[in-house]
């Protein structure tokens, strides 16, 4: 589970860290792994302070939802007549790659892979 450090928490765990607290009394307060607040303070060092973190851009990509649902066709589907290539009749076909026809991929032929 990945924290979600606010401004707040972030001045704190700077204050504990310059005021000498140690690293039992700052998981204890913060309630988080040590290990999380190490890599954490680091973090703000890095960046030069909690000031030049940007947290709503943080919080904005944190709410975005990931969809994994197949992707919309951006053309539009033409329905065409085409003819089945077991029983060989006209059937309304999406795609080039519907060549039989509804009616024939329900027999046992097709569906034990002999048709």
């Amino acid at each position: 589970m990945k924290a979600n450090f606010t401004m707040e928490m972030d001045n704190l765990l700077l204050d504990l860290d310059e005021r000498g607290v140690s690293k039992d009394v700052q998981v204890a307060i913060l309630k988080l792994p040590q290990r999380t607040l190490t890599r954490r303070l680091g973090y703000i060092r890095r960046k030069g302070g909690v000031s030049n973190i940007d947290y709503a851009e943080k919080t904005e990509r944190n709410r975005q939802k990931v969809s994994y649902r197949k992707p919309e066709f951006d053309q539009k589907q033409e329905i065409k007549l085409r003819r089945c290539l077991m029983c060989l009749k006209d059937f309304p076909s999406f795609g080039e790659g519907n060549q039989i026809c509804p009616k024939c991929k329900k027999t046992s032929a097709w569906l034990t892979g002999y048709g």
